[in-house]
């Protein structure tokens, strides 16, 4: 799809794009450009890129599995067939309590988002934007220690190694908060390839995002109750989210990459502010075990301790 002067135009791609963030970001972002939505699930896929046609959007489905490096390679080079690399929004993810398996969650999440960013890489060029959906879980301080372990994502063998690490097996929530803790280090990481070739590279943080399949299934284990004591009293839509990465993507934050941009309505602050500190402590640890000193949880996830 050429420009008035026959040049391409930059080419829009959101992985996890058959519903949820992934669609609502290709809504908001896609505009007149090419925009190729990709997804595991291909009936899904091109179901959400009907739906866009349908709105005068060149949208086209890619079936994509960021699992497997060679269905990453081909959306690459189907994109690269199509003009230069605009926009890319990965999505792709799972989450628990959909998903239980730590090894699936630390495959689909950080090794999937490695994947992606290392196939587009060479299609970078000047205005090239990648952002990578992390999330809130991402910051809590139980995975800091992880650090220097998810920053190999593609090894096979990470699982066992933060296990190792941890002392014991990596529950679902903890391998999640993980993922994403190596989500966010892996955008920083790229940001001076990326830089290299004239683009930005960031990663966006949403907390409790309501009116997604994983972010009702979230609601269900205290994340509801955190996002309604947040500084904003409520949970994001995934609108709220594609905004975000619309404002992110646009020549106006030209200067911002190698960052993460948390966008959880206050659910952290409220955490370090408002809380009670073993609410807080319980948090940070993200599944794993906590301090004995900070073992219990309260009902209500942010109750203040009584003097």
């Amino acid at each position: 799809m050429p420009g008035p002067d026959d040049t391409p135009l930059p080419v829009a791609v959101f992985t996890g794009a058959a519903g949820g963030i992934g669609l609502a970001c290709a809504r908001r972002l896609a505009g007149g450009r090419p925009t190729v939505l990709a997804d595991l699930d291909p009936a899904r896929t091109e179901t959400a890129a009907a739906s866009l046609r349908a709105q005068g959007v060149h949208a086209i489905a890619v079936p994509c599995d960021v699992t497997d490096p060679d269905s990453v390679a081909a959306l690459a080079a189907r994109v690269a067939d199509l003009g230069p690399l605009g926009v890319l929004v990965h999505s792709a993810g799972v989450a628990p309590p959909l998903v239980t398996d730590p090894h699936r969650i630390l495959e689909v999440n950080l090794a999937g988002a490695a994947r992606v960013l290392d196939a587009f890489e060479p299609f970078v060029g000047p205005g090239s934007v990648a952002i990578c959906v992390a999330s809130l879980a991402g910051h809590r301080r139980g995975m800091l220690p992880f650090d220097a372990l998810l920053d190999e994502p593609l090894v096979p063998d990470l699982l066992e190694r933060l296990e190792a690490a941890a002392g014991q097996p990596l529950p679902a929530l903890a391998a999640y908060s993980a993922s994403k803790r190596g989500v966010i280090r892996l955008c920083a990481r790229r940001a001076a390839a990326w830089g290299g070739r004239g683009g930005r590279v960031l990663s966006l943080s949403p907390g409790l995002v309501a009116d997604t399949s994983i972010g009702a299934a979230a609601a269900s284990i205290h994340a509801g109750a955190y996002a309604a004591q947040s500084a904003l009293g409520r949970a994001g839509a995934s609108a709220d989210v594609a905004d975000i990465a619309a404002h992110l993507a646009s020549p106006e934050c030209a200067y911002l990459t190698g960052c993460d941009v948390l966008a959880d309505g206050g659910v952290l602050a409220a955490i370090h502010h408002h809380g009670a500190p073993a609410a807080a402590a319980a948090w940070h640890a993200g599944g794993l075990d906590a301090p004995p000193a900070f073992s219990s949880h309260a009902t209500d996830p942010l109750q203040k301790e009584t003097p």
